[in-house]
């Protein structure tokens, strides 16, 4: 996968995470402040294997982060791992 290709999937499941997270309140302004959050896709098995690496790197950078899982159940339709 190109890494352009890799870019467009994540903007389109990363505006997918943002609505959920406005319209869910899950998370507020100061537990999600400079944090991280990585999409990964119910369907996309390569691109979650490249997101894979962004987190790894994120994590050896220091930073705080959040894997935010896409499922396929309409009632909770995201997962969260805090790493």
């Amino acid at each position: 996968m190109t890494k352009l290709k890799q870019v467009k999937k994540n903007l389109v499941l990363s505006q997918k995470l943002a609505t959920f997270l406005v319209t869910s309140h899950k998370f507020n302004k100061t537990s999600s402040e400079n944090t991280s959050f990585v999409p990964f896709s119910a369907k996309d098995l390569t691109l979650n294997k490249l997101n894979k690496r962004i987190v790894k790197d994120l994590v050896k950078e220091g930073k705080k982060v959040i894997e935010a899982s896409e499922t396929k159940d309409k009632d909770n339709p995201w997962t969260f791992n805090y790493l």
